[in-house]
């Protein structure tokens, strides 16, 4: 661990649900923490993100933040020597407070500004008034090479403000609490000697979780010895997603009526504690996404030694060397989901190889003491002091 001066560091996360960008946030601040820094979480009140935090600021529980907010007029803003904002939709939020410390606070004083965006962006924000809120930032955070690129054209910011820090994992605790295969199949009451393919990610169609569904029932027909694994909810905030996942229960009822021996090699799981731990369950890990920043569960996936199928959008193609690490196939098609799928499937003597280049390259890039690195570097170093 790199050690640094302490520093006051403030999170600010004000999302309504749980999911990985929320743990990652909150992970995030964990390492702040142990890295001996002062931390502060804004998070929304009653929220599932503050109540963790509130949680596990008990005496008890021996993991403490300096102090969790739940409102940002609880905030003194000016106390802090870092503010690291989650998401675009802080920036907005919060702009009049940021504007308060750039006109009211010395610059020697003000606190250094980071935007750690996890999602996409894809349109532009160029216009007058993105240009004034954008430039309460100092320094916008991406997670991958292609996000990067898309900001760079669509911000009104200068592209040396734009730096890629890769998200990372705690790889040695990853592989250490991931369950044998065969204790993970009993667990899911899958034969042990299927073909598994499948998904852990929220049920959305921003997910590809439709073309996904089709694609395996396309590949469960053609190949009996295959098993489809799709474990996730749907994102509960959203009614399309919740529409979309009783669509999805209601054809599995149905087929158990007309292709029992289809359905019979489906399992759709809700939500499920521990899920990363069940990775070593599958054959083929796919990852169906239309765009996304970047996709922990596949990084984890690659991890556990399971050969990975993406979409060629989005932060994917960091992780995903077609053929080397993994396929791609295009999103929002499931034609192109199924083809792919259908290959890697082809090419199951070449798992091995494709397995052991994908390690190797979480183990050296994405381990989190090593992106880390990077992040305390952009925010320690003289350079990074307005």
């Amino acid at each position: 661990m790199t050690k640094h001066t302490s520093r006051r560091i403030l999170h600010v996360y004000q999302s309504p649900s749980f999911s990985g960008a929320e743990a990652y946030a909150k992970e995030f601040a964990e390492y702040h923490l142990s890295s001996g820094h002062d931390v502060g979480f804004l998070a929304l009140g009653g929220s599932p993100l503050a109540n963790r935090l509130h949680e596990e600021n008990k005496p008890h529980v021996g993991k403490r933040l300096c102090k969790v907010f739940d409102s940002p007029d609880a905030v003194d803003w000016s106390s802090f020597d870092v503010i690291v904002l989650h998401s675009t939709q802080e920036l907005k939020l919060l702009k009049w407070h940021l504007a308060k410390l750039r006109l009211f606070t010395p610059k020697a004083k003000c606190p250094l500004v980071v935007l750690y965006s996890h999602i996409w962006i894809s349109h532009s924000k160029r216009d007058p008034l993105h240009a004034l809120v954008y430039s309460l930032i100092d320094q916008f955070w991406c997670s991958s090479n292609a996000s990067k690129a898309t900001l760079e054209k669509f911000l009104p910011i200068a592209a040396d403000k734009i730096k890629v820090v890769r998200y990372g994992r705690d790889t040695k605790s990853l592989m250490a609490n991931l369950l044998p295969r065969g204790e993970a199949r009993r667990l899911l009451d899958i034969p042990e000697q299927a073909i598994v393919f499948g998904t852990l990610a929220r049920v959305d169609a921003g997910k590809g979780s439709r073309e996904l569904w089709d694609s395996a029932l396309t590949v469960l027909r053609e190949k009996p010895e295959t098993h489809f694994l799709m474990i996730g909810p749907a994102t509960a905030s959203d009614p399309k997603a919740v529409k979309l996942d009783a669509e999805l229960q209601a054809e599995l009822e149905g087929l158990r009526q007309t292709e029992p021996e289809v359905a019979s090699r489906i399992t759709k799981l809700g939500r499920l504690d521990g899920g990363t731990n069940y990775l070593s369950a599958f054959d083929l890990f796919i990852l169906a996404t239309y765009k996304e920043n970047f996709a922990l569960t596949l990084l984890e996936a690659l991890l556990a030694g399971v050969p990975c199928l993406g979409t060629n959008s989005g932060g994917t193609p960091d992780l995903i060397a077609p053929s080397k690490t993994g396929w791609l196939f295009e999103p929002e098609s499931q034609a192109s989901l199924t083809k792919t799928l259908m290959q890697a499937l082809a090419e199951r003597p070449r798992w091995p190889e494709i397995t052991s280049h994908a390690q190797n390259l979480i183990l050296k890039t994405y381990d989190f003491s090593e992106v880390t690195k990077e992040a305390d570097r952009l925010l320690f170093t003289p350079e990074s002091v307005q």
